[in-house]
């Protein structure tokens, strides 16, 4: 077995432990968000498929599935990253490498298949590291803190988002094929956040056991934990459905709207971001004050 890493997290007070994490935490989210108008499944991906690739119901829906994929993985991961004892945020830094050199592929060789690679590659090793950085906050910061500063960094990255996403509308403007230049930068703003979630500290994360389906017995075990799981899941379904509806609606001039690429960006990602950003202290200070 090999031996875990050495647990950088208990060298530092708490309070240094806190004020690393919310600096760097701010950097990271700040760096990724731009990559939200990219890879949720209403983003940039599934509009470059539609109006640039026209490609088939088939490449679409599976493009649009990458964020699922993501989600999918994080099982295995967390299974592997606590039976080695890995720290969190190594695991974190190096997906984002690896994400950022599927998106700088997709970025230089601008075919079909490599833009599969950079959306069915980067976006499912950016979305399962989210289950991690939930864990790095849990090591971090205290219960009573969590929901106020963790909506701080949300915002930090919504906001990026918006910026990018206009940027992104701009950019493409009526012709999708010009997506090469922002797909290359967000490849290096995803690069540039590995490097700063390698700087977060954090430990490994606690073995569960070896059975990985073990956790389920907390959809029982906790009501309140089970009922939110219940609807959040149900609402989950019905807005991942409907999200790669919306791109098509808005963009295919077959059977859509036939908006230009940056208006149907700009609608399905800009305007949901700033609806976000805005709502984002209210949820924060509510979980702060509810009984999860």
């Amino acid at each position: 077995m090999s031996k875990p890493l050495p647990v950088v997290v208990a060298d530092l007070p708490p309070e240094q432990r806190l004020h690393a994490m919310r600096r760097w935490e701010l950097v990271r989210a700040s760096l990724t968000g731009g990559f939200e108008s990219a890879f949720v499944p209403n983003g940039l991906f599934l509009l470059v498929a539609v109006q640039y690739f026209e490609a088939g119901s088939g490449l679409k829906a599976l493009i649009a599935a990458g964020h699922a994929i993501g989600l999918l993985l994080t099982l295995g991961l967390l299974t592997v990253v606590g039976r080695r004892g890995w720290r969190t945020t190594r695991v974190i830094a190096i997906c984002y490498f690896l994400a950022s050199l599927a998106l700088a592929c997709g970025a230089l060789l601008p075919s079909l298949p490599s833009f599969l690679v950079a959306s069915l590659v980067g976006t499912p090793l950016v979305v399962m590291c989210v289950p991690l950085i939930t864990a790095t906050w849990r090591q971090n910061c205290p219960d009573e803190l969590r929901g106020r500063y963790f909506s701080q960094v949300v915002r930090a990255g919504r906001g990026a988002a918006i910026i990018a996403g206009v940027a992104i509308s701009w950019w493409l403007g009526s012709d999708a094929g010009r997506y090469p230049v922002p797909l290359l930068v967000l490849a290096v703003l995803v690069g540039a956040a590995g490097f700063a979630v390698w700087r977060v500290p954090s430990q490994a994360v606690a073995q569960q056991g070896r059975n990985p389906f073990a956790a389920l017995r907390w959809l029982w075990h906790d009501k309140i934990f089970g009922y939110l799981s219940l609807v959040w899941m149900f609402m989950g379904l019905g807005m991942l459905t409907t999200l790669p509806l919306r791109v098509e609606f808005a963009a295919s001039a077959e059977t859509g709207l036939g908006l230009s690429a940056g208006l149907a960006l700009a609608i399905n990602v800009v305007v949901p971001l700033v609806v976000q950003l805005l709502s984002m202290p209210w949820w924060g200070r509510l979980f702060d004050r509810a009984n999860f």
